[in-house]
């Protein structure tokens, strides 16, 4: 699929949905309807088993809403945050995991983006921040509420202020710390590939596991987990995983 702001690409079970909208990718209506339509059609292609968000624009990865639509009718606004919700939720509930590859500044709703991923890696040069108070919105802290300290989540939320991608890595949110965009974009391929190599069927069991086990206290997530291990030793990709490792051989998934 490729849009005004927003372009998808498949190859090798990696699905890669770029945001492209110059000079810093500032998300406005259309290109929340572009998100929504592009995640829906990587997420239902039975041959995509992990998907990498990036920026197409160099330097930057999301500057957020795009404010020169600001202020809207009541009515367009209701209409607009329904596409947000829409899309972010479409992003945090993902049947397969999504990587989020950071170069730059993710501000407003890029570092909403970013915080709904599975996986978060960025260069040096990033920095995650919410300055919606600055511009009279909300918005965006329950997200990173998943990622970062709550002290840290509400004194973004109140100053407008970003941190810097060293912080978020000490905070855990970023997982890998790249030197520049070449290197980020490359190590996103590499993890996107070790996690492609694995069961489609179970990529898409251990995340949905996942994501039902997070919200829940730890025995009953765990209980969970164990209703979904149970549901995979009974697909043929488990029995294919055992025969390839008595073997010693590469697996052969049913790919489905």
């Amino acid at each position: 699929m490729n849009g005004d702001d927003v372009s998808t690409h498949l190859d090798n079970r990696i699905g890669t949905l770029s945001l492209a909208r110059p000079p810093v990718n500032a998300l406005r209506t259309q290109t929340y309807r572009e998100l929504v339509a592009a995640m829906r059609g990587l997420q239902e292609d039975r041959a995509c088993s992990v998907i990498v968000v990036r920026s197409a624009v160099p330097g930057i990865f999301c500057a957020g809403a795009d404010v020169r639509e600001l202020p809207m009718p009541r009515e367009v606004d209701e209409e607009r945050q329904l596409l947000t919700r829409t899309f972010f939720a479409q992003v945090l509930r993902s049947p397969v995991p999504v990587i989020c590859a950071v170069d730059g500044p993710a501000l407003g709703a890029g570092c909403q983006l970013a915080a709904a991923c599975d996986i978060r890696i960025a260069t040096r040069d990033a920095r995650f921040g919410l300055p919606e108070i600055t511009v009279g919105r909300c918005g965006g802290g329950r997200y990173l509420m998943r990622v970062l300290p709550q002290g840290t989540v509400r004194q973004m939320y109140f100053t407008g202020r970003p941190i810097a991608a060293e912080e978020a890595f000490r905070l855990g949110m970023v997982s890998e710390l790249l030197d520049d965009a070449d290197a980020l974009h490359r190590r996103a391929e590499e993890v996107a590939a070790d996690i492609a190599a694995k069961s489609p069927t179970a990529l898409r069991l251990a995340k949905q596991s996942l994501d039902i086990a997070e919200g829940m206290p730890v025995l009953a997530g765990y209980e969970v987990e164990q209703q979904f291990s149970l549901r995979l030793a009974a697909t043929p990709d488990a029995a294919e995983a055992a025969a390839a490792f008595r073997e010693k051989r590469e697996p052969r998934w049913s790919q489905t």
